[in-house]
């Protein structure tokens, strides 16, 4: 009290008057419900009518304690909205903590940050001795907590906890062990710092049926444990586009074209689909006689066998050309070698395309393939890497999209056509899928445009290559 007396001296009465009048009106902002205090606070930002659930239970909690789940797509303004709740909660509850989390420190602090502000804005009183970005307090008592999963939350409880997006992406969701080291986190160190009477909110896209939102979900149904309420907002509906203002619906179809349905339906849809269903459906041919013959780009995807035994998988060289820019451009299968011979044979194989079409080579390694690379730049094979740190499942997404939209074709006649139809359609529980590889390998290099080159061979030269019928 004293300290609050000390900062009034020396002010004159006009002063005194205009500060008590900024805080009747930064009080008043904090009891409107958050869809208007969003935009009061921050006017770029529109009301956030599209996340009335979430918005919802900010005002739930001023009454009951609310444990809830929701599933939001990529880039709908979910954080934004939570960094607004969090910010209004502390501006009525000051003597409360809040305690955020996401899959790293880093982005949980750079959204600490973003919360500060709108807290100062908010008319929060900080603490000048506590305002780093992992902690910053208020003069109350109360404050807000950042951490990324599997790191600590400081020894103060929290009357509100959110967690943001903990799987950092498909990679990592994918995996069985990252997936319970994140519940192992929220349960054993978030959970355990929340306050009798508190709430959660967990929100992120979904990525698998056995992410946290999936885990929580069917634990409260399984066994009626706490009452998780789970809430997805889908980004297209029966009633249209979630956000159409923001996201319409030719801007969210273009994004299902680059993704692929495997993505599409478990980030934008919030209903993971098993992988069971096949990824890669039917095919489509090009007539080699009117195919386009210049202003391609090129490149030749790599993949590696470990041995020549008679069931080991195959080495694999692709070449595929683009025609235009991404995401809508078309390609082109132009040549596929597929063989169980030593890496010197392979190595000419390659060595030999790529002088073929002008283009360089490119794969995805890991392991032992390091050194099979390592032997194919000594002998002047130069190889572009990069390092597969998610599986060929989820590394042919994005070729997947394309080949589905038709915009992946080869050419009639191709003696190797059959099989790479096979594969990709039987992928992935096919027995081989190394052509799936070499294809999803090229097809980055392309759509990136990293690597690719214009090539300058005109495609008519090569009919002696034997490919086009």
């Amino acid at each position: 009290m004293s300290s609050s007396r000390d900062s009034q001296r020396g002010k004159t009465p006009l002063a005194l008057s205009a500060e008590a009048e900024l805080e009747r009106r930064s009080r008043a902002r904090a009891q409107l419900p958050l869809l208007e205090f969003v935009p009061a606070l921050t006017p770029r930002w529109s009301s956030p009518a599209h996340l009335g659930p979430i918005c919802e239970f900010f005002e739930r909690i001023e009454h009951e304690p609310v444990r809830a789940l929701f599933s939001v797509p990529p880039q709908h303004g979910k954080t934004e909205a939570l960094l607004h709740g969090a910010a209004r909660y502390l501006r009525r509850h000051g003597a409360n903590t809040v305690a955020y989390a996401s899959y790293a420190a880093r982005f949980a602090h750079s959204k600490s940050r973003l919360a500060r502000d709108y807290a100062r804005q908010a008319g929060v009183r900080l603490r000048t001795d506590t305002q780093a970005v992992d902690e910053w307090r208020t003069t109350e008592g109360g404050g807000f907590l950042a951490a990324g999963i599997d790191g600590p939350l400081t020894g103060y409880g929290a009357q509100l906890i959110i967690v943001d997006d903990p799987h950092k992406n498909r990679a990592e969701a994918e995996s069985e062990v990252l997936r319970d080291g994140v519940q192992s986190w929220f349960r054993s160190t978030a959970l355990s710092r929340l306050h009798p009477g508190g709430s959660v909110i967990i929100v992120h896209t979904r990525w698998v049926e056995d992410d946290l939102i999936g885990r929580l979900s069917a634990e409260a149904r399984a066994d009626g444990g706490p009452a998780w309420e789970y809430t997805n907002l889908p980004a297209i509906s029966d009633a249209g586009a979630l956000w159409p203002s923001h996201r319409p619906l030719d801007w969210l179809e273009t994004q299902r074209l680059s993704l692929g349905e495997y993505d599409w339906w478990s980030l934008y849809q919030g209903s993971p689909r098993p992988r069971g269903l096949g990824l890669f459906r039917g095919s489509f041919l090009f007539d080699p006689a009117s195919r386009p013959t210049e202003g391609f780009r090129v490149s030749i995807g790599a993949d590696f066998a470990y041995s020549t035994k008679k069931r080991s998988d195959y080495s694999v060289a692709l070449v595929l050309a683009r025609l235009g820019r991404p995401p809508r451009a078309r390609y082109y299968v132009l040549d596929v070698v597929r063989v169980q011979v030593p890496a010197p044979e392979f190595r000419d194989i390659v060595a030999k395309l790529c002088a073929t079409y002008a283009a360089q080579a490119f794969a995805f390694i890991a392991g032992i393939e390091l050194g099979i690379v390592d032997f194919f730049r000594v002998s002047d094979v130069d190889i572009q890497t990069n390092t597969a740190n998610s599986d060929k499942y989820v590394r042919a997404q994005p070729v997947a999209a394309a080949w589905n939209d038709g915009r992946v074709l080869i050419p009639q006649g191709a003696p190797w056509a059959s099989e790479l139809v096979r594969e990709l359609i039987q992928f992935p529980t096919a027995r081989h899928d190394d052509q799936v590889d070499a294809l999803a390998a090229a097809f980055t290099v392309l759509e990136a445009d990293v690597g690719s080159v214009q090539s300058p061979v005109v495609l008519t030269d090569l009919e002696s290559a034997g490919i086009f019928g």
